[in-house]
């Protein structure tokens, strides 16, 4: 499956942006669902070495994942 590039809002205000088009293919064994993007934070070395108070770095990736029409997505998902 083809995704475009796009950006996108989720419930909490959290602007995801897909820069590139990509592909999908990590379905396994669900056959009937749902592709959500969810934005995904992870802490980087802090800007100023560890002085305290100094603003952290973080890098921003958006996660593509498939859901079965069971499972309820996190709030840091649109579909």
């Amino acid at each position: 499956m083809n995704i475009t590039a796009g950006n996108a809002l989720t419930p909490r205000g959290e602007l995801i942006v897909l820069k590139n088009e990509l592909t999908f293919s990590e379905f396994e064994e669900i056959t009937d669902g749902n592709l959500y993007i969810q934005y995904s934070q992870q802490r980087e070395a802090p800007q100023q070495g560890f002085i305290e108070g100094r603003e952290t770095r973080w890098v921003e990736t958006p996660m593509l994942i498939f859901l079965s029409t069971e499972r309820t997505p996190s709030e840091s998902s649109v579909k």
